[in-house]
């Protein structure tokens, strides 16, 4: 019973001397930018994305045999020189979407037009969803920079209305597809 509260008693002092006073860190509060500070900031980013980037559009033209059908995004440079840019391609879509600074808890009563850029490189045959469907969807997102932020590796459900706000209204602008 005695080697029981000498071990409780060194676990405890041990507990205790471990832990670290972390109440006085300097952490630096960013207090939210104005939307529309921040949406001219990212349309300059995207258009000069869509400028200088292109797809695989001659691949989606001409299926090779086996093709996979997967939108491989490029930078046009060196080797991919005469490509057409995205901003050029007629399958590049667009839609406006207006954004309230209330839905991001800004104090600034602002609403600002958004665009957002989506590409049909293969239309669908059947019917197109509306913003209340579901959709079954395999996808991929990621950052201008490249950088993966989110993946589906096998097909899932999307409940648009709860959805990703101007997605489910993109995502209604296609039509359903077959043999997936």
């Amino acid at each position: 019973m005695q080697i029981f509260r000498i071990v409780l008693m060194t676990a405890f002092i041990v507990f205790f001397l471990s832990c670290k006073n972390d109440d006085n860190l300097d952490i630096e509060i960013i207090p939210p930018r104005s939307l529309s500070e921040v949406e001219a900031e990212d349309r300059a980013a995207i258009l000069e994305y869509l400028q200088t980037h292109f797809y695989n559009y001659e691949e989606f033209e001409n299926p090779p045999a086996n093709f996979d059908y997967v939108i491989d995004l490029d930078t046009i440079a060196g080797d991919n020189a005469d490509k057409t840019p995205l901003i050029d391609r007629p399958e590049l879509q667009s839609i406006v979407i207006s954004v309230s600074s209330e839905d991001f808890d800004i104090d600034e009563n602002e609403t600002v037009d958004h665009t957002m850029y989506y590409l049909k490189a293969r239309e669908g045959m059947g019917e197109s969803p509306t913003t209340a469907d579901s959709t079954l969807v395999k996808y991929e997102g990621s950052l201008l920079n490249g950088n993966l932020f989110d993946a589906t590796s096998t097909y899932g459900w999307q409940y648009l209305p709860f959805f990703l706000r101007g997605y489910g209204r993109a995502v209604s602008n296609f039509k359903s597809g077959d043999g997936f």
